[in-house]
């Protein structure tokens, strides 16, 4: 079942379209992962998909209805967003900032109840961020932060979660944490996961489904096989990449080829 479909989409800032005729549907409970060059549309496809941006023309369906006929309010319950640049200088702890996740669900006064507080302590337990609890937000690394975020996502209790590029920024360890903490989300909560990411390779390794976007159109839509070619990548970054099976299991290796080794194979 599609949770969210997309007809004919298309975001305009001024005269320039940044997305033109987007149509594609997301699988409830899926992991898919938006991937694509530099100024190809990926961030504000998220926006659009969380109603941070309006769409100039097109038509987004969420649970086979239109979004825009969605209370805000509502909307927030459904669809948690956790923000590329995630700023350090919040003066907030991270009990507080993960409580916030609740204010959807709050009347006017803001009142927590016992069900806001039993949500706060799962989400900081499944983020493994409950040791961090009175810590302030400027003090913690990058990707603390990025848990924290997360955790505060959780607690929105939401059918879908949406990431731009979680992993930026983050060492090795910290980039499959965050992936795996993703797909515990889908498979443990239920959740639909929708990412942006720049890794092609995290995209292989942990997307259902993959969106490859250039210039505002989409490039390819399908599994990691389908999607991930030789071809179909040399178009979208206009450079050499080999494309082979992981030995690690059944999807797509990316190898970027420097010119330097194009070279060094052309001369011999």
């Amino acid at each position: 079942m599609s949770v969210i479909k997309i007809r004919n989409l298309e975001v305009s800032y001024g005269h320039i379209k940044v997305l033109q005729r987007i149509s594609f549907s997301i699988l409830e409970k899926s992991f898919f992962i938006i991937i694509g060059p530099n100024g190809s549309g990926k961030t504000t496809l998220l926006k659009t998909l969380s109603a941070v941006e309006g769409a100039s023309k097109g038509e987004i369906y969420f649970n086979d209805k239109l979004m825009t006929t969605y209370p805000r309010k509502k909307l927030a319950q459904k669809i948690a967003m956790v923000p590329q640049i995630i700023s350090d200088e919040f003066p907030f702890t991270v009990l507080e900032m993960v409580t916030m996740g609740r204010s959807p669900y709050q009347g006017v006064l803001g009142l927590s109840s016992l069900k806001d507080a039993r949500l706060v302590v799962q989400a900081l337990e499944f983020t493994d961020t409950t040791y961090l609890a009175d810590r302030k937000m400027n003090q913690l690394s990058g990707g603390e932060r990025q848990r924290v975020m997360i955790a505060r996502a959780i607690c929105q209790d939401p059918d879908i979660i949406l990431l731009d590029e979680p992993t930026a920024a983050l060492d090795l360890a910290h980039q499959i944490r965050i992936m795996d903490l993703m797909e515990s989300l889908r498979k443990e909560k239920g959740m639909t996961v929708v990412m942006v990411s720049h890794d092609i390779n995290l995209a292989a390794m942990y997307g259902d489904e993959i969106l490859l976007l250039k210039e505002g159109k989409i490039l390819q839509a399908g599994s990691p096989f389908e999607v991930l070619t030789f071809d179909g990548l040399e178009e979208a970054y206009g450079c050499l990449l080999l494309v082979d099976k992981s030995p690690l299991g059944d999807f797509p290796r990316i190898t970027p080829v420097p010119n330097r080794l194009k070279i060094t194979t052309s001369a011999k």
